[in-house]
C-alpha cells in the first residue's frame, strides 16, 4: 500500500498548506535574457513589489505560485535526484488561468532556476516556503 501512495504522490500534483508536489513549466531560455527584470519592474511601478525588500535573485531564480505572494522565496527539490535551489516569486497566473494551472503544474520557473534544479533529467518536484525550511 505505502508503494502504491508514493507512486501516486510522485505521479499527481499534490497541494497542502506546507508543500507541492509535482511537475513544473519554465519560462523559455530567452527570457532569462532581460524578461524578468522587466517584469519585476513593471510590478515595482504598479507598486506591487517593494524594490527595497523584494530578495532580487543573483542566479536569476525566479518563478510564478498563485499560491505565493510576490517577493516570496521558495524552495524547490527535484524529488528524483535532490538538486535544489531557491527561487524568488516574481510574477503571477492570471485569475482566469489558476484552474487550469493547478491541475497542470505546481510551480513556473525560470529556465535558469529549471536546470539548475535538475528539470531537463526529471521534471518532478517539491516546493515549499524556504523561510519555513530554513526556520
Amino acid at each position: 500500500m505505502s508503494v502504491i501512495l508514493a507512486a501516486t504522490l510522485l505521479m499527481s500534483p499534490v497541494a497542502s498548506a506546507d508543500l507541492d508536489v509535482g511537475p513544473a513549466a519554465y519560462y523559455a531560455p530567452s527570457f532569462d535574457a532581460g524578461g524578468w527584470d522587466a517584469i519585476i519592474a513593471k510590478r515595482i511601478a504598479w507598486g506591487q513589489i517593494d524594490p527595497d525588500t523584494f530578495a532580487y535573485s543573483p542566479d536569476g531564480f525566479y518563478c510564478v505560485s498563485p499560491d505565493h505572494d510576490l517577493g516570496d522565496r521558495l524552495a524547490v527539490v527535484n524529488a528524483m535526484t535532490g538538486a535544489e535551489i531557491v527561487c524568488t516569486v516574481a510574477d503571477a497566473v492570471a485569475p482566469r488561468d489558476v484552474a487550469h494551472w493547478r491541475a497542470s503544474v505546481v510551480i513556473e520557473l525560470s529556465y535558469a532556476a529549471f536546470v539548475a534544479a535538475d528539470g531537463r533529467a526529471h521534471n518532478r518536484f517539491v516546493v515549499t516556503d524556504a523561510e519555513r525550511v530554513a526556520a
